[in-house]
């Protein structure tokens, strides 16, 4: 299936998986939110405020004429679809920012229509609206060593891994990519996304 998105009259849903809970709020896991966080203030979309129907934290307003919605969903990562489909049905305009355990610390990519990769929230999501045929923003959080090497978790240990803060040091790379990451997002929503995948999967 091709998506065409046509950015003049396209509105564009963000997701940032989520675990709502305080003791979650830096773990690896929301590395998603913390990106769409960061993208809501940094192009000066409202703040976000609790939406009971959405079952998420929402921010909604226009960026370069076009409108966008912002959501964290407020139900756990697992059921994340469900605050999804209250909010759209329709995945090809749908944008999902989430934690990536292929993907190094620091890096992202910008998919379309991509299985869940053993993700329990992107599954949540699949399952929910049908169809797997959405932008996904893939945060990197696979630990890397000082020499550059990537160690995946495995087995039992990648649930206690992304569900723990991110180091000090993971912070920092994070961070340092941040913008990167909010500037294409912004570029999804301005240009396409298959612009948007040409500037930064490169």
């Amino acid at each position: 299936m091709q998506i065409v998105y046509n950015t003049s009259t396209h509105m564009y849903t963000i997701v940032g998986l989520r675990n709502p809970t305080p003791p979650y709020a830096n773990t690896r896991h929301n590395a998603g939110a913390l990106v769409v966080a960061s993208f809501v203030e940094t192009v000066g979309l409202p703040n976000f405020v609790p939406s009971s129907a959405l079952v998420a934290d929402m921010s909604e307003g226009t960026l370069s004429g076009t409108n966008v919605r912002v959501l964290l969903p407020n139900t756990f990562m697992n059921a994340s679809g469900a605050s999804v489909k209250k909010a759209v049905s329709d995945a090809d305009s749908i944008i999902v920012v989430h934690d990536d355990l292929d993907i190094p610390i620091g890096a992202f990519k910008v998919s379309v229509g991509r299985g869940s990769g053993g993700h329990n929230g992107v599954e949540s999501v699949v399952r929910s609206l049908g169809s797997q045929e959405f932008i996904r923003l893939r945060v990197g959080i696979c630990p890397v060593s000082l020499f550059g090497n990537a160690h995946r978790p495995k087995g039992d240990r990648i649930a206690d891994f992304v569900l723990k803060d991110f180091t000090k040091r993971e912070r920092s790379r994070l961070e340092a990519r941040m913008p990167d990451m909010v500037a294409a997002l912004k570029m999804i929503v301005e240009e396409g996304v298959a612009k948007t995948m040409n500037a930064y999967n490169a």
